[in-house]
């Protein structure tokens, strides 16, 4: 059986599995097996290295074949070659090689057709085709913002003011045209999603077209007054108001205040006994109180005192001074209280009258001058060219001259400067009260002044000073060493003799006595006295 036999047993069978296989029409499959047969020429099939079926077929304007020669990959195509136009031309027409002729192989090499992407249906000429997919009624596409169909495909693109997002080509990024410079904006843009606007600073306002910023007149309102109280002057941006004079802008900048002139410049008045009084936007000099205006010499005092227009009491003098009076009290060392009326004690030692080196004591009508304890105060005259003048200082007292027998000291006595210390002989120290010396129990110490003599280690206190003598042994089985008793002299105790180093313990070996074992057992303990009681 040739190829061409098999062929056409496969399409007539083919004819009656149509159920299995919707990939070819029985009309097409009977057509395609006539014209299989009837062709004009031969096919050969060449059994060589490549494998090509040479055919005499070739294709028409109107689809259909005709005789031609051609030459197609039989691996590669099947009878695809056969039939070019058995797809249509948005479709891919694969088939399989024969084989091993066997009836799978005769179905498998049967033309099929399969729709580029972009596309659905049968994919066969004579059939449904392929037709278009319109992704962005499918939601196939998945646009942000605008989605456009194309045959084939489809491409997303964005409004106006956004542009595609990079990254996936699908969703939209909003265009900051203030940050990129694209704005039309005269003096502020602000950016908004999908688009901008345009501001203007204050004393500006947006020109019909949105875009450029023109002047505001505040001015043009309230009678030409704007916001301002009395008027109003337009800037370029802003405006100012003016006040009149006599007046200033208060905080708002808007309403005008009186200007206080006697308080901001208090020399503007400066004539004699004038006065400033201020008025609603200006001011004007007056005689003040004290002073009666003369029309040639302008303001004059008036004496007070003379025309008895005071009120000094009969203690007092009144005292005529410029503008005017003042009432002085008779006594010295007095001053008058205008508001209680009288004449009141004058502190001199608060008011710093009172030239005191120490102590200050004020006395109705005047002061006197004391000192601490340890000094005396002494009057001394100062004379010179002009004057003839006392003060009063504080000198030391000697106590330790001048009052011996008060100090209480039973031995020295030495002066300080306000006071004076008590003082001792070697050998004393003075007792708790600080007068009284007391002799000093050099033994009682707590270091022994004997320890380091060899030959006398024992202390034995005396008036004023201390002696160093020897030790004697005991008669008993110990044959200790101890220091005489008496009633002046210390007893062996933790504060004298004790094995302090290996030096104490030689202090005795000059006494030409044996060393008791004692001894040598205290000397491994230093804390415990050589000598016992």
């Amino acid at each position: 059986m040739n190829l061409l036999s098999s062929i056409l047993i496969v399409l007539i069978g083919f004819r009656y599995t149509e159920a299995a296989f919707h990939s070819v029409a029985s009309s097409d499959t009977l057509m395609m097996a006539a014209k299989l047969l009837s062709a004009a020429g031969t096919i050969q099939k060449a059994i060589g290295n490549n494998n090509t079926m040479q055919q005499n077929f070739s294709s028409k304007s109107d689809g259909s074949n005709s005789l031609g020669n051609f030459s197609c990959d039989v691996d590669r195509d099947g009878l695809c070659c056969l039939m070019p136009n058995f797809c249509s031309p948005e479709a891919i027409c694969f088939s399989d090689i024969v084989g091993q002729q066997s009836f799978v192989d005769y179905l498998n090499a049967l033309p099929r057709c399969q729709c580029l992407p972009g596309y659905y249906g049968d994919g066969r000429t004579k059939g449904i085709g392929c037709k278009n997919i319109n992704e962005c009624t499918t939601g196939e596409a998945r646009c942000e913002q605008i989605c456009t169909d194309y045959t084939p495909g489809y491409a997303c693109s964005c409004l106006n003011g956004f542009k595609l997002n990079p990254k996936d080509l699908k969703g939209c990024l909003d265009i900051d045209e203030c940050a990129d410079g694209t704005h039309e904006c005269s003096h502020i843009c602000v950016n908004k999603p999908g688009s901008y606007t345009c501001e203007c600073p204050t004393g500006y306002k947006l020109d019909i077209d949105k875009k450029n910023c023109i002047d505001i007149d505040e001015c043009s309102e309230n009678d030409g007054k704007g916001f301002c109280e009395y008027e109003c002057r337009n800037l370029i941006g802003s405006y100012e108001c003016i006040c009149p004079n006599g007046y200033r802008l208060d905080k708002s900048n808007q309403k005008c205040k009186d200007i206080n002139e006697c308080e901001e410049n208090l020399d503007i008045c400066n004539q004699t006994g004038q006065i400033c009084e201020n008025t609603i936007g200006s001011f004007k000099c007056v005689c003040g109180k004290g002073y009666t205006f003369h029309e040639e010499k302008g303001c004059l005092d008036v004496d007070e005192c003379l025309n008895e227009t005071h009120d000094c009491p009969e203690s007092t003098n009144c005292i005529n001074i410029i503008g005017s009076f003042t009432c002085s009290c008779l006594k010295s060392g007095y001053q008058y209280n205008r508001n209680k009326r009288i004449c009141e004690d004058i502190n001199e030692c608060k008011n710093g009258e009172a030239h005191c080196k120490q102590i200050c004591i004020n006395t109705l009508g005047g002061y006197k001058c004391d000192c601490f304890p340890g000094f005396k105060y002494k009057v001394e005259r100062l004379d010179n060219e002009l004057s003839s003048e006392t003060r009063g200082i504080c000198i030391d007292i000697n106590e330790c001259l001048e009052t011996k027998e008060l100090t209480g000291c039973s031995h020295g006595c030495e002066n300080t400067y306000g006071s004076f210390k008590c003082t001792c002989p070697s050998g004393y120290e003075l007792n708790s009260n600080g007068k009284i010396c007391e002799d000093i129990d050099e033994c009682r110490q707590p270091e022994n002044p004997c320890k380091y003599n060899k030959q006398y280690p024992c202390c034995q206190n005396t008036e004023g000073s201390f002696t160093c003598i020897g030790a004697t042994k005991r008669n008993d089985i110990f044959r200790r060493y101890e220091c005489p008793k008496s009633p002046t002299i210390m007893q062996p105790s933790r504060s004298n003799i004790k094995f302090e180093d290996n030096q104490s313990l030689d202090n005795f070996k000059n006494l030409n006595s044996p060393i008791p074992d004692i001894m040598k057992i205290n000397k491994r303990n230093k804390t415990k006295n050589l000598f016992q009681s």
